[in-house]
């Protein structure tokens, strides 16, 4: 019963998507450690917390950004920045 919205922002020198959702939110003691690898706020078996490491590796790799917003009971949202052009 949620909601998620998409958007996507071009400009001379970057490309940014947006993705939020209407969810319960990111608690505010675990958004600085959301992109640490094996973190999860998962029960033991239930996850590795390796998704947003690994996704931000990918992003930092491509020299773009991925940060996120969030407030418990309020959603969350991501923004990830890329350039537009690479050097080979």
């Amino acid at each position: 019963e949620g909601t998620i919205i998409l958007k996507t922002q071009i400009n001379d020198t970057s490309v940014s998507v947006c993705i939020k959702d209407s969810g319960i939110g990111i608690q505010s003691e675990d958004i600085n450690k959301i992109f640490d690898p094996f973190f999860t706020t998962k029960d033991p078996g239930k996850g590795t917390g390796l998704g947003l490491s690994i996704t931000k590796r990918i992003i930092q790799e491509h020299k773009g950004t991925i940060i996120c917003y969030s407030e418990p009971s309020k959603g969350a949202e991501f923004i990830i920045t890329l350039p537009q052009t690479q050097e080979v």
